[in-house]
This record gives C-alpha cells, sequence and structure tokens, in this order.
C-alpha cells in the first residue's frame, strides 16, 4: 500500500506539505519499529535533528518570507527519514509498478503525438523537430525531467529487488524505452552508468566464482559471462557506429553539449554563496534571479549551500554519505552524479529523497543483491 500511496503524494497535483499525512499514517502504522530502530539510525536520526535545530536558528535570525504553508522545508526531512524506514521489498515492487504505468503514459503521449496529457500543462505537438530534445514527454507531471526522474527510481528500484519480479526483460525494456522517450540527458547518462556498474559487478563476481573454483567450469556462470560480454561488445559496437548521430541528438545539432541556461543560473548562485558563505539564504530555499524570472540552481549541492552556508551543508552531506557503503554505493552513486545538474535531491521531501534515504537507513534496500 505505501508504494502506492508513494506514486500518488508525489503527482504535481498534490502540494509537498501533503506529505505530511504520509508520514503520519507512516509512523501510527509502524510506531512500534520505529521505535526499535538501529543505533546507526538513532545516531543518524540525532544529527539530522541537529541540522534541523540549526536550521531553525539560522531561519530566526534571517527575515525571509519563503515559508511553504507555514512549514519551515527541513522540518520535512524528518517526515523523508521516517517513511524511507518504513518502506519495504513489497512496497518497493508496488512502486515499480505503479511507475509502468507512469512510463506507459508517456508511450501513449507519444501515440497521440503530444508532449502532455494533463489539463493546464503546457503542451506541444511531438515530431516538429528532428531533435528527441524536443520531442520529449512528460507522462502525468509537467516537465520531462521530473517523469525522467520517477523512471529512473522505477530502474533503480527494479534492478534492486530484480528477485520480486516476473518479466524482468520485459520490465527493463519498458523502463529503459520510457527513459530513453523522455530524453533527459542527465538522466540518460546515469541510466547507462548504473548498467555499466550492474554488468560489471555480475561480471567481476561470475569471474571470481570460477576461480574460486579453481577454474571448474560453472556453465550457468560462464554462460552468463558470454551473455555480458556479447551484449557489451555489441552496444559499443552500436554507439562507435552512430557517435556522430548520437552526439547531434544530445547537442540538438550545435556541434558542443549546451546546458540549457544552467551556466547562468550556477554563475549567480556561486556569487550568492561566495557572498552569504556563512548563513546561505537563511535556511530558506534560494532561487537564481535570472531574466525570465527565479528558478532553484539546477545542482542539489550549490543549493544546499545556497540554502543554508557552508557549516549547515555540511552538517548534512555529514548526515548522507557517512551512511553510504558498499552494498548501497551502485544505487546511490548515478543519483549523486545526476544531482550535479538537477536538484532532485534535499528538497525537504520528495519521492528521490525517500528513496535515497531509504537506500541509506532502511535495512531491506542494504542487503546484498
Amino acid at each position: 500500500m505505501l508504494g502506492g500511496l508513494l506514486f500518488l503524494f508525489s503527482m504535481p497535483f498534490l502540494p509537498h506539505w501533503a506529505f505530511i499525512f504520509l508520514g503520519g499514517y507512516v509512523i501510527i502504522k509502524d510506531y512500534k519499529s520505529l521505535k526499535r530502530m538501529s543505533r546507526n539510525n538513532i545516531f543518524s536520526l540525532s544529527l539530522l535533528l541537529l541540522y534541523i535545530f540549526a536550521c531553525i536558528i539560522n531561519m530566526l535570525f534571517h527575515s525571509k518570507n519563503q515559508v511553504s504553508f507555514g512549514i519551515p522545508y527541513v522540518l520535512m526531512h524528518l517526515i523523508t527519514f521516517f517513511i524511507a524506514l518504513s518502506l519495504n521489498e513489497k512496497d518497493a515492487k508496488v512502486l515499480v509498478y505503479f511507475i509502468i504505468f507512469e512510463a506507459f503514459v508517456g508511450f501513449f503521449e507519444i501515440s497521440i503525438g503530444v508532449s502532455s496529457i494533463l489539463p493546464g500543462a503546457e503542451s506541444y505537438k511531438l515530431g516538429i523537430s528532428q531533435y528527441w530534445y524536443n520531442n520529449r514527454v512528460t507522462g502525468l507531471y509537467y516537465n520531462s525531467s521530473s517523469h525522467a526522474g520517477v523512471l529512473f527510481i522505477g530502474l533503480v528500484l527494479f534492478e534492486k529487488f530484480k528477485h520480486q519480479f516476473e518479466y524482468k526483460i520485459a520490465i527493463k525494456i519498458v523502463l529503459l524505452a520510457a527513459i530513453l522517450s523522455s530524453f533527459s540527458r542527465a538522466i540518460i547518462v546515469v541510466t547507462v552508468l548504473l548498467e555499466i556498474m550492474i554488468y560489471y559487478s555480475v561480471f567481476a563476481n561470475s569471474l571470481k566464482s570460477i576461480l574460486n573454483n579453481k577454474l571448474r567450469i560453472n556453465k550457468q556462470q560462464l554462460y552468463l559471462l558470454l551473455f555480458i560480454t556479447i551484449i557489451v561488445t555489441i552496444i559499443a559496437v552500436l554507439i562507435i557506429a552512430n557517435f556522430d548521430i548520437i552526439l547531434k541528438q544530445f547537442t540538438r545539432g550545435k556541434g558542443t553539449l549546451e546546458l540549457s541556461g544552467r551556466p547562468l543560473i550556477w554563475k549567480l548562485s556561486l556569487e550568492f554563496i561566495r557572498n552569504n558563505l556563512l548563513f546561505g539564504n537563511g535556511s530558506f530555499k534560494y532561487f537564481a534571479p535570472i531574466p525570465s524570472g527565479p528558478i532553484h540552481t539546477h545542482n542539489s549541492y550549490i543549493q544546499l549551500v545556497a540554502n543554508h552556508g557552508v557549516v549547515l551543508a555540511l552538517i548534512f552531506l555529514i548526515f548522507i554519505f557517512s551512511r553510504v557503503n558498499k552494498q548501497n554505493i551502485l544505487f546511490l552513486l548515478p543519483i549523486f552524479i545526476d544531482s550535479i545538474v538537477e536538484t532532485n535531491i534535499f528538497w525537504g521531501i520528495s519521492l528521490m529523497d525517500i528513496i535515497l534515504f531509504a537506500f541509506l537507513f532502511n535495512s531491506n534496500f542494504n542487503k546484498k543483491s
């Protein structure tokens, strides 16, 4: 049930503060198990509470007026933490199925030639431009980046809990095709990175198993090695043969990678940080003042420092990275890399934040895959 509720509460027609109700439901439902959290999680929760307390003090000393529904957004980290602790494999499986539904909404938009079917969303006809970037669909979201981010979460959860699913090949094809149709360049890059790391891990483990058996060949392991080698070779040949076409699509025919206005946003944000190094924006969300209107920084780490200043940002990063380990790094690294060019995490609460916290603090997500 929680998996379906997570998908519902991540919909754009619900405000962020609506997650409070989901947090209340989780705390009531899992109160006993939350009371028995591990020592590591007690330490992490203590660090999070210290960070939140310091952020509120920072807010009190910096008069601003950007408080969503009267609730400081840093408090939402607590709800994210408790929801993440309550997730289990079944919840992850249900969430993946809802995300597959999201993928098919995108396919439907492609089939009727529009970028969005949402009422009130800015929609345009597909097929006018030759570049995939200009033919992106948005699914049930108002922009393709959110659509792609949710699809990537689905792929990450599927890869982590693959043993829970039937029709594994079909599910993977659907998710990969949907990510490609969203044409979020950052998500495509980290998807490739995720798959490379997964195949490398499987390849290395299979080779290690064969060597540990003193070269006595296990047919299953050998077939797996051959399959991975063939797949990687085919993909490499296709990329090399079509490199010019791929480059043209990624650069929209300009020959150089265009970052959709990010250099100006980053420049303004870094200037703001230099001028407000210790306290940032008083722990209120910072928005870069570009000519088209205020906008978030398109970089989760810059956003964090701009919001809170260096000291509080460092406390939060210690809270996050102190729980990265060899069991979760495979799934977290692509998220961390994507967050260099997108503000997908550290929002206070979002679907991506909840899954990030689950991999960091939830033992169900830290079992060896």
